[in-house]
């Protein structure tokens, strides 16, 4: 048991000298989800679910279709009330305000199809209150240009492909000056210059910016190509939290945890318990507070393994399908 003791004692050293270094892209934190819970009906599409985007980084939500992303989305966005927990957005409850100054949105896009491009984009402008037509025309000309769509300014949207139409989207989300974009599946129906277009979009607005992106996809080679930090989910439940570059976790078997202890454990640290045995990423900021608890609840830690998993293996085997 003091073997065991060393141990944690040189885990906890190195969390605290390492954790805040792991990731690149950190600032401010902009948006923070605690702990939310979404039903309809008798299911629960989103079940105590938590995580956070700062400034500059790259978090990329990956879950089959179904598992809670584009709901957890609307939650954040303002368009879908929670049951319980809470979303800040800038340190204030996005229950509270408007988040659309604060937060650009693409989640399924719609646009006026007898409408052109450039009218599209000029209503959407007047409707958020800039009526200058000088500051509308070099705005829209400016996003044009970064999806690729300068050349198809006076075409009509109603004859648009669906890869088309996710550019229009996008468009619409760059008119703004905001601290958050939001995209919901933003790689569908792209053919491959768009795909590289949005991700080197994507990279350039948190990186040259300093703009947090939330993105979701369940397409893994996506998620893993860009993101500074994947969440999983599953069933609306947080698989996973972590970088991908960073694929060791902790696990440690213990032989006297009660299921209280078990539910304590899960709750604060947000990690999930089998049996006896507690896995945490071994980049995990909550890995301190589970040592503490670890150790306040004398819980006796039989064994402590360092394992190596591919992200993209446990994927596949804890989520069932991806397209």
């Amino acid at each position: 048991m003091a073997k065991i003791g060393k141990q944690l004692f040189k885990l906890t050293n190195w969390g605290i000298e390492r954790f805040p270094k792991k990731f690149k892209g950190y600032g401010m934190t902009l948006l923070q989800v605690n702990k939310v819970t979404k039903k309809f009906g008798s299911k629960t599409a989103i079940d105590n679910l938590s995580f956070s985007v700062k400034s500059g980084e790259i978090v990329g939500l990956l879950g089959r279709n179904g598992a809670g992303k584009t709901t957890i989305m609307k939650g954040i966005c303002g368009c879908l009330s929670i049951d319980s927990g809470s979303i800040e957005m800038n340190g204030k409850a996005v229950a509270d305000f408007h988040p659309f100054n604060s937060i650009g949105v693409l989640i399924e896009a719609s646009f006026f199809d007898h409408l052109n491009t450039y009218e599209n984009l000029k209503s959407l402008m007047i409707l958020s209150g800039e009526i200058d037509k000088s500051v509308i025309d070099h705005r829209i000309e400016e996003v044009l240009k970064v999806v690729g769509l300068q050349q198809h300014k006076k075409s009509y949207v109603g004859s648009f492909s669906f890869g088309m139409k996710q550019r229009l989207g996008l468009a619409q989300t760059l008119l703004g000056k905001h601290d958050l974009l939001m995209l919901d599946e933003p790689f569908v129906g792209l053919d491959p210059p768009g795909r590289k277009l949005v991700k080197e979009l994507i990279t350039r607005k948190a990186k040259d910016d300093g703009v947090g992106i939330l993105f979701s996809s369940h397409n893994i080679k996506d998620v893993l190509e860009i993101s500074d930090r994947i969440v999983v989910i599953d069933h609306g439940k947080k698989m996973y939290d972590g970088a991908y570059y960073n694929n060791r976790h902790y696990r440690f078997q213990v032989s006297n945890m009660s299921d209280e202890i078990a539910k304590l454990v899960e709750e604060t640290c947000q990690i999930s318990t089998s049996g006896n045995t507690i896995s945490i990423s071994e980049s995990s900021d909550k890995l301190n507070e589970l040592l503490g608890l670890m150790i306040g609840h004398d819980l006796k830690v039989e064994s402590i393994e360092n394992v190596e998993e591919s992200l993209d293996r446990y994927f596949e085997e804890e989520v069932e399908h991806v397209d």
